[in-house]
């Protein structure tokens, strides 16, 4: 992974690009090879802010069989939100706008704006309802 840090291109598509050559490498029978991309690619991506592809990477090792199943612990991609943003998140899953959040935590709703753009970008999610979809996953089903 190493030799992609050039800044040639960015973090999110050169890392993307490793989560592809890794399923190939899986596909054509590498799994030594695979294992260490996807080993390499899980822990850097989120230091590029990408930390939901290091997730993807990390279940698709899993369902190769290739590391154990973590799947119990929050991906990655929860963890890097801090404290603020995983209370903003909370009430994005209970649908919540942004003005509705910035009454309920005292803040203005253009400041609740910049938290969930915050933590769309952080999980990788496109939208409120995948962020939604993503922090009920990592809840265990449930939105409470």
């Amino acid at each position: 992974m190493d030799d992609l840090a050039d800044g040639s291109m960015p973090a999110r598509h050169r890392d993307l690009a490793a989560l592809s050559l890794a399923a190939a490498l899986l596909a054509a029978g590498d799994r030594k090879s695979a294992a260490r991309t996807l080993s390499a690619l899980a822990d850097i991506a989120s230091t590029h802010g990408v930390s939901r592809i290091g997730y993807w990477a990390t279940r698709l090792a899993v369902s190769a069989g290739i590391a154990e199943d973590g799947d119990n612990a929050p991906s990655p991609a929860m963890e890097s939100l801090t404290s603020r943003e995983r209370q903003v998140l909370a009430l994005v899953a209970e649908g919540l706008t942004n003005a509705q959040i910035g009454a309920r935590l005292f803040i203005s709703p253009k400041t609740a704006s910049v938290h969930v753009s915050a933590i769309l970008s952080k999980i990788g999610a496109g939208n409120r309802a995948e962020a939604a979809a993503l922090f009920a996953a990592a809840h265990g089903g449930s939105l409470g």
